[in-house]
């Protein structure tokens, strides 16, 4: 398993949410394709015939091992997607495609989504790296860097990689699984955390159920998952401070996307912060399609209410 560092949105510059919704849909693109010239296959066999032009060649140089070197099963890693500071991995399951489309990125590859919105700053260090070395498409020289990291945030060994005999483990380490998460906050604020998280799950149970809702909380990792008008729900519950609004915004849509992709794909992310959510951060999640509540005591406000009708019926407005 090879992996492969994929940047379509430079530091500080607007994500590109064509991109993304493309991964959320299992195809994967780059960039360096516009025009039905630089289709890689056809600039490989001019290539080999030394009739590159100028525009060719910068495309077959910057983008050749997308056809060349990535292969089935490999990783690609999407820095800044779907926002600055977040990664979004899938993995690749089909061969070398070009499409046109109303924008660049035409070069393209089925793949299946690993982890949608990672936090990059919750990658290896050994890997993350790879991440930050400067281009649009780098190979990661480190594979069993990529390796590790698949088995961590997977629990699954790649093909043709040897699973770790029993007893081979060092001592007095677990072997990761999946769903673990290390905790980043010190015991005696996490004590705090989970206190106030248990806390807002009970004010937003008792919400629920004096609209004649009954939720499921804490079912396969997620917070919380109910019904409303036949309509599926899942939603992750943010407390701040610690953490802070930003990383506990990182945090929660990588979340929403990665358990509505392992248990309920057709239902809709609710993210629940004990904030309102900045003005810059509720039009990324509006057009995310993820719904942001805010709850204070016992009353929870829909702030993006655009986003879906019955959840508009459901929660209280906020105030002009």
């Amino acid at each position: 398993m090879k992996g492969f560092a994929i940047l379509t949105t430079k530091t500080g510059e607007e994500p590109n949410r064509k991109v993304f919704k493309s991964l959320q849909k299992g195809v994967a693109r780059i960039g360096w394709s516009w025009l039905p010239s630089l289709d890689l296959r056809m600039l490989k066999e001019k290539e080999h015939e030394g009739g590159l032009s100028e525009e060719e060649s910068k495309a077959w140089r910057r983008s050749n091992i997308f056809l060349n070197v990535v292969s089935k099963g490999d990783l690609l890693f999407y820095r800044n997607q779907p926002e600055q500071g977040l990664v979004t991995i899938v993995k690749v399951t089909g061969d070398y495609e070009y499409r046109r489309s109303d924008d660049d990125f035409w070069s393209r590859r089925q793949c299946k989504p690993v982890r949608l919105a990672f936090p990059l700053a919750d990658i290896p260090d050994a890997l993350r790296r790879h991440l930050n070395i400067r281009g649009r498409l780098n190979e990661i020289r480190d594979e069993p860097a990529v390796v590790r990291f698949y088995k961590k945030i997977t629990g699954k060994t790649p093909r043709g990689q040897t699973k770790p005999s029993k007893g081979s483990s060092r001592r007095g380490q677990r072997a990761p699984t999946a769903g673990h998460v290390t905790s980043y906050l010190r015991p005696e604020k996490e004590v705090v955390v989970r206190q106030r998280h248990r806390a807002y799950a009970k004010a937003l149970d008792l919400f629920l159920r004096n609209r004649g809702i009954t939720a499921a909380f804490e079912k396969n990792h997620v917070d919380v998952t109910f019904v409303a008008n036949s309509r599926h729900f899942l939603g992750e519950i943010k407390v701040t401070n610690p953490p802070d609004a930003k990383d506990a915004f990182r945090m929660a849509l990588g979340q929403l996307f990665e358990y509505r992709h392992l248990h309920l794909s057709k239902a809709l992310p609710i993210m629940f912060n004990d904030h309102k959510l900045d003005q810059q951060r509720l039009e990324l999640a509006t057009e995310l399609g993820v719904a942001v509540v805010h709850g204070h005591r016992r009353e929870f406000v829909l702030q993006n209410p655009e986003v879906n009708a019955d959840l508009d019926a459901l929660f209280s407005h906020p105030s002009k």
